[in-house]
């Protein structure tokens, strides 16, 4: 199956889906991925898991800034950074 196009559609909506949850980070940061899902479940939406990854991890504003220790054990933290 080819790769669908950088324009595709689908494409453009899954880039602007990442461009909110990097500034939903930037907003409200530093976060967990549950407060991220928390947050998008009470607009009545859902992430797909790719969109997610890719917000977090292709982002060259996004860094991992440690652990939370919270009851239900150790969450990764993100928060939103600039290099100056």
């Amino acid at each position: 199956m080819p790769r669908p196009s950088k324009y595709s559609p689908e494409r453009i909506e899954i880039r602007k889906e990442a461009e909110r949850i990097v500034a939903f980070i930037r907003e409200f940061g530093p976060v967990t991925m549950g407060d991220i899902l928390t947050a998008w479940e009470q607009k009545g939406e859902m992430i797909e898991p790719h969109v997610l990854n890719r917000a977090l991890r292709k982002s060259p504003f996004i860094v991992h800034i440690g652990y939370t220790s919270e009851d239900d054990g150790k969450k990764h933290l993100w928060a939103f950074e600039v290099d100056e």
